[in-house]
């Protein structure tokens, strides 16, 4: 098989993928699949652990078919600090080259029939992505959910194109939440929302409506208090006696 992947897209997919112990072990790898010319062409790299999903797109990559790779820590760490290199198939091992061609890491080839490859059926992820979401979120999201989104991109950035900031938007309160990063074109995420509805904390509009007339009154101005140059209607200033020139007789 032909095989040449983004070192970078491969980290950003791989972080993604499900936790080792995952009874669905076809989602514990790393899917790459063709992409078709009409499309744009390259190769889709995916992850995905059920509840988020991440896609990147290699415009330059090559792949003959779509397939489940394997993927230890020492190829995702190695994938991390070679963002210019690439992933190959070397025999039957995956191998990490740097940005001129030199292995950095090689994979061990697993002792099974298949070496380098995951046996499975990946899930339909075209399926998960939401079709022109327009909106803001609405839906709860697990926050941990969007800690892996969040540590996936920065691994993914780059000195000169940092993931510095993300959008967030869903087709409606029940799909799933598409996030990508404007420095990232390449990449996108996909979590999947909460079934339960919107939180309303009735306590916030109270304490800003309190707090809003404390404000209100501190900023009215004080009223004034009156003086002998003006006063009161009604009031008679009394009278004092003179005191004669020499003090009192």
């Amino acid at each position: 098989m032909k095989l040449n992947l983004s070192a970078r897209g491969f980290a950003f997919a791989a972080a993604f993928r499900a936790h080792p112990h995952e009874i669905r072990h076809y989602l514990c790898g790393v899917y790459v699949a063709p992409v078709p010319a009409d499309a744009g062409g390259g190769v889709l790299i995916a992850g995905c652990d059920g509840q988020t999903l991440g896609l990147w797109r290699d415009p330059q990559g090559e792949c003959d078919r779509a397939a489940i790779l394997r993927v230890d820590k020492g190829l995702a760490s190695a994938c991390q600090t070679q963002k210019y290199g690439r992933i190959v198939l070397a025999g039957d091992r995956l191998a990490c080259l740097d940005k001129v061609g030199n292995e950095v890491f090689v994979q061990p080839a697993a002792k099974t029939e298949l070496k380098w490859e995951v046996p499975g059926k990946f899930p339909d992820i075209a399926r998960m992505v939401p079709d022109n979401p327009e909106v803001g979120v609405l839906a709860c999201l697990n926050p941990l959910y969007l800690e892996r989104v969040g540590k996936a991109f920065r691994a993914a950035g780059t000195t000169h194109f940092p993931a510095c900031s993300v959008s967030l938007r869903q087709v409606d309160v029940h799909s799933a939440v598409l996030i990508q990063a404007p420095n990232i074109p390449e990449a996108l995420a996909v979590v999947m929302p909460f079934r339960q509805e919107h939180i309303n904390a009735p306590w916030v509009g109270r304490w800003k409506r309190s707090n809003d007339r404390r404000a209100a009154a501190m900023a009215a101005p004080a009223p004034a208090m009156p003086s002998d140059a003006e006063p009161p209607r009604g009031f008679v200033k009394a009278k004092t006696a003179k005191v004669p020139e020499g003090g009192a007789a």
